[in-house]
């Protein structure tokens, strides 16, 4: 996928839709109906910011827009759960007008028409291994089952696209118009550091290696299924002076810092290269089943 995401609060584009696969055309015909064109509205990550210390700054994110060559897919499941449109992809083009496509890359001459009793939903980026779903819950699991082996490296700006599924599960129909408004089905971790990143390290949930950083910017990104008090931890390089004369010394830091990943949430973690506690010195085994007491993390 191409998308390249400048990232405003909102984007809107005027799909053309002018096309079901023409396997379809017996079950939907033309009937004097007029066909829909497609509103689609892509939302920003919601932004929760978690400190690590209190020492770095937050830094301008990044939010998502659509482009000339971006993609996504269509169905439609009529009243009895049968799939009428079984992803169908699209391509914006420089008009900001998108056309179904065959594998090939060749628009499809079809016609989409508007049924009350059918069930449309939408996602994007564009991949044959949605094929079949019913349902955007279908797709968001079957992202999950690939996610380790097809998602987890998001080091490159294709891998993280890739890696950043937008889903539209319930678009508003105004006629002659049907309007897809897409949210980020996965949650996103930012990772902000204020010092040299060869001196930090990040042990869960990926390794910075597996991160995306665009070039001239300062954090880490990383999209991932959502889920509940996920420990994020690494080590930092703390620096102590010594006395006049002495030159400075240099420890490595064990932070972390438990976040709850939602749907359609970024969250931030900024971290310091002079941490002002670490867990490996600030915190004690209490062995009590309530935890801590007197420490500030349990080590358990």
């Amino acid at each position: 996928m191409t998308i390249m995401r400048n990232y405003r609060k909102y984007i809107y584009l005027l799909i053309a839709i002018i096309a079901f696969a023409s396997c379809t055309s017996d079950i939907i015909t033309d009937g004097g109906r007029i066909p829909i064109e497609i509103v689609v509205e892509a939302t920003s990550f919601e932004e929760k910011v978690q400190d690590v210390s209190t020492r770095a700054s937050v830094n301008a994110g990044i939010t998502t827009t659509f482009v000339a060559g971006d993609d996504l897919g269509i169905f439609v499941v009529d009243a009895e759960d049968n799939i009428i449109v079984n992803n169908l992809k699209y391509v914006i083009t420089k008009t900001g007008h998108a056309y179904p496509v065959d594998d090939d890359g060749n628009i499809i001459a079809s016609k989409i028409y508007y049924d009350t009793s059918y069930k449309i939903f939408a996602y994007a980026p564009y991949d044959a291994e949605y094929d079949g779903c019913k349902s955007v819950t279908d797709i968001t699991e079957r992202y999950k089952s690939l996610y380790d082996t097809k998602y987890a490296d998001q080091s490159t700006i294709d891998k993280y696209n890739a890696a950043d599924l937008l889903v539209c599960a319930s678009p508003i129909w105004t006629s002659p118009r049907l309007k897809l408004t897409f949210s980020h089905a996965m949650s996103l971790l930012k990772i902000f550091y204020n010092g040299d990143y060869t001196e930090l390290s990040v042990d869960k949930p990926a390794s910075l290696r597996q991160m995306y950083k665009r070039d001239g910017t300062s954090t880490f990104r990383y999209i991932m299924p959502p889920q509940n008090e996920m420990m994020v931890y690494g080590t930092a390089v703390s620096e102590t002076t010594g006395g006049e004369g002495t030159d400075p010394t240099h420890a490595y830091s064990f932070w972390q810092i438990k976040v709850d990943m939602k749907e359609n949430h970024s969250t931030y973690v900024t971290i310091s290269s002079q941490p002002t506690e670490s867990y490996k010195t600030a915190g004690v085994d209490m062995g009590f089943p309530s935890g801590c007491i007197w420490a500030a993390y349990n080590l358990g």
